[in-house]
């Protein structure tokens, strides 16, 4: 969709760097086909946007363009996907075959891309004040609505990523000086399995002792 990438981008703020590729009446066929998108060089930082399908529905080609949508999101399986449903036709009549191939187009998207642990279907507005007076197009405030969309999609996503584990803290304890000392946790495991195995040894030999004592020396008789 023309113009959204610089609204996106003023939405996600300097921290985000945001490119947008526009091929006006493209099918889908025509729209995954990026030779020059390196697929190999994103990331699971960045974030892939698929907006397409119309061009393929009006043409009756559902099935063509539901194959290379399929094909290309299965490309980037080292990065995140987001795919846009095709929007209804405002300037068609709502029970026409085109409308009816809309919702058929969209159903068998939700169903495929569930298939595909790094991808989401985005749904797109069914508001009629959301496109022009020609009902074709997204108008100013469709494209705002989707954008805010896509952007509650895109920082979940990559927040997750942001966060960092919890860093252990390590034990303590005082030594002769009463000064605390950081220890190892497994260090001081072992620490503690020493003295109860010294403490062991002790008894044992307390014990030992003690029978030794209790024992009774007869003077021989002649």
């Amino acid at each position: 969709m023309r113009g959204c990438s610089e609204k996106l981008a003023s939405i996600l703020g300097n921290e985000f760097s945001v490119i947008g590729i526009s091929k006006p009446n493209a099918t889908m066929g025509a729209i995954s086909d990026f030779t020059y998108l390196k697929a190999e060089k994103l990331s699971i930082r960045d974030v892939v946007i698929i907006c397409g399908g119309a061009r393929d529905v009006a043409r009756n080609e559902t099935k063509e363009g539901l194959r290379f949508i399929f094909k290309f999101v299965k490309l980037l399986t080292n990065t995140n996907v987001i795919v846009t449903c095709v929007p209804h036709r405002f300037d068609l009549q709502a029970e026409s075959y085109v409308n009816k191939e809309v919702e058929l187009f969209n159903r068998k998207l939700q169903k495929q891309m569930k298939t595909l642990n790094h991808a989401q279907v985005c749904n797109i507005s069914k508001n009629r004040e959301h496109f022009t007076t020609h009902g074709f197009h997204m108008n100013f405030k469709g494209k705002f609505w989707i954008i805010n969309k896509w952007t509650s999609v895109i920082l979940p996503t990559l927040s997750r990523l942001q966060t960092t584990p919890a860093i252990p803290l390590p034990w303590m304890k005082e030594n002769e000086n009463n000064q605390i000392d950081h220890v190892n946790k497994n260090d001081s495991a072992t620490e503690k399995s020493n003295i109860l195995k010294e403490d062991e040894t002790r008894k044992y030999k307390s014990l030992k002792l003690k029978k030794a004592g209790d024992l009774k020396i007869n003077p021989l008789k002649n």
